[in-house]
């Protein structure tokens, strides 16, 4: 079995929200074999045409759409848990099916080793229902997160993404702050920089943010580190954060989504960083990248996603 690594199955290819900025195209789209067929069976008899190699990963990641409103959801994790027994199971979703306690319930009894990364968007319903275009999504959502929380058993995990766009960048803080007073047996926070692509393309002008413009936020990121189990910051490339964010930063983007521009060819971490993402590029530019300078030394570890243990800057 492969060390962190992961295999991503799209189970749905419906909504209950329409956010924004959402990297899915509007519609339906193909699973991975071409069929536009997610129904329980089609799903399984994908799954198990590629059971070996879903067999050396560490997870199995649920996405959609929405996982948890494929109309099988229960039956397809009892069927996971049964035939991937040494997988951890991890779904990504927009938490409001979890506003229903027998749901929730149902869902994690389905396995100890259940991961669930919910998605929340502001700190208020005024910015989340925004981004969704749901309106009472950001009360469906803190309230499936407060189920969560509460039911949650031994060996299960509970994550909370935030993906930062121009709309949801005034509530960054706010909703570190949300998580640290309302949510203490979170077991992480993913901050996720938008990726141009898909729906966020379309509603660019709206979304436009700039990792320069984003920097004093990020830098007021850093005493909240020890405030959570894990905070995460996903799709940074390293010379847009100070470096005492870089112990908590993956390298999240498949290979084929990101490059690195001329600058980056001298940059003395380019391996440890994620890159830039080719989107960002179109629509944006790379002049803002630069190679870091002062870093006196880096202590390593041996994780690929997430490589830096220590950094220490020059005096």
């Amino acid at each position: 079995m492969k060390k962190n690594s992961m295999e991503i199955i799209c189970i749905w290819d419906k909504c209950n929200n329409k956010c924004l900025m959402c990297t899915n195209p509007e519609g339906a789209w193909q699973a991975w074999d071409g069929s536009y067929d997610y129904s329980y069976e089609a799903l399984v008899e994908r799954i198990e045409k590629d059971k070996e190699k879903f067999e050396q990963e560490e997870s199995l990641y649920l996405t959609g759409g929405e996982p948890t409103i494929h109309p099988r959801f229960i039956d397809l994790l009892k069927y996971l848990k049964q035939s991937f027994p040494k997988q951890r199971i991890k779904i990504l979703s927009n938490g409001r099916r979890f506003y229903y306690g027998s749901f929730t319930r149902k869902v994690l009894a389905t396995a100890n080793n259940l991961e669930v990364d919910v998605s929340l968007y502001g700190a208020s319903p005024e910015t989340h229902d925004r981004i969704t275009r749901s309106k009472g999504s950001f009360s469906q959502t803190k309230a499936g997160f407060e189920n969560l929380l509460r039911q949650k058993r031994k060996g299960q995990q509970i994550g909370l993404r935030f993906v930062i766009t121009a709309l949801s960048k005034n509530d960054l803080l706010k909703v570190l702050e949300l998580a640290k007073n309302n949510f203490k047996k979170l077991d992480r926070i993913i901050l996720v920089f938008m990726e141009i692509e898909a729906m966020a393309e379309k509603n660019f002008e709206k979304l436009k943010l700039t990792y320069s413009s984003l920097r004093k936020t990020m830098s007021a990121v850093s005493p909240y580190i020890g405030e959570f189990k894990e905070l995460r910051l996903y799709h940074f490339p390293l010379c847009t954060i100070t470096p005492k964010l870089w112990p908590i930063t993956w390298k999240t983007l498949p290979a084929n989504e990101v490059t690195f521009i001329k600058s980056c060819q001298k940059c003395p971490v380019k391996d440890l960083c994620v890159g830039i993402h080719k989107g960002y590029l179109d629509h944006i530019g790379g002049d803002e990248f630069k190679p870091p300078k002062n870093i006196s030394f880096i202590k390593r570890k041996n994780n690929k996603f997430n490589p830096i243990a220590y950094v220490q800057d020059q005096k």
